[in-house]
């Protein structure tokens, strides 16, 4: 099979800023390529059969930022992860698949795998049942500000998920905003167990 990047046995690498266009798998994660960094990288896959623009294949803990995988090949997926597992893909420019844009599956344990920030076609994500789970998650910022509209510093903000456990608690700075919070929206394990909507409340010294 074509690969356009192939990475085997490779840790503590970081790629940025390059382009795999291939007639098979555009990026390649194989053979326990673990601690790897991608930036701001491309994979495609042409394939006419399954392949994926970027693929994980027992190589677990990697890092990849600002990612397009398009697999416009007839058969292809954006994203396959098999027997991978604590990898964290953020900030995504452009997941699109022909068949599928993320599947988990494939045999193996493939588990704590998160996609923060990233849009794509949940209706095109497959993830088998057993020992797969792929995390879904979205940035949340929040704005605290009394009844004046002056901003509140030091207000206590707790976030709670659909059964009311406590996901979150920060404070508001002297600009009203707490820190950047990344909330769960799902975790799919071949069905997906929904977070949200989540619940928030807040508090202030001097306010009721």
């Amino acid at each position: 099979e074509n690969v356009g990047i192939f990475l085997s046995g490779a840790e503590n690498n970081t790629l940025i800023n390059n382009t795999a266009i291939s007639n098979g798998t555009g990026i390649f994660f194989w053979a326990m390529s673990r601690k790897n960094v991608l930036i701001n990288n491309t994979g495609m896959s042409n394939w006419t059969a399954t392949a994926g623009a970027i693929t994980f294949y027992d190589s677990s803990d990697n890092n990849i930022t600002s990612h397009t995988a398009q697999g416009i090949g007839s058969g292809t997926y954006a994203i396959i992860i098999a027997n991978s597992s604590n990898l964290v893909i953020r900030d995504c420019i452009n997941i699109s698949g022909h068949t599928y844009d993320v599947v988990s599956g494939f045999g193996g344990v493939s588990i704590n795998n998160t996609m923060i920030n990233c849009t794509y076609d949940t209706s095109k994500e497959n993830t088998s049942t057993g020992t797969h789970q792929l995390i879904r998650k979205w940035y949340y910022r929040l704005y605290v500000n009394n009844s004046l509209g002056a901003a509140l510093n030091s207000a206590n903000v707790y976030g709670y998920n659909r059964t009311n456990v406590l996901q979150f608690s920060n404070q508001t700075n002297t600009s009203g905003l707490i820190q950047r919070q990344e909330l769960t929206e799902y975790v799919n394990t071949g069905t997906r167990s929904y977070f949200s909507n989540y619940t928030i409340n807040a508090s202030a010294s001097g306010y009721t």
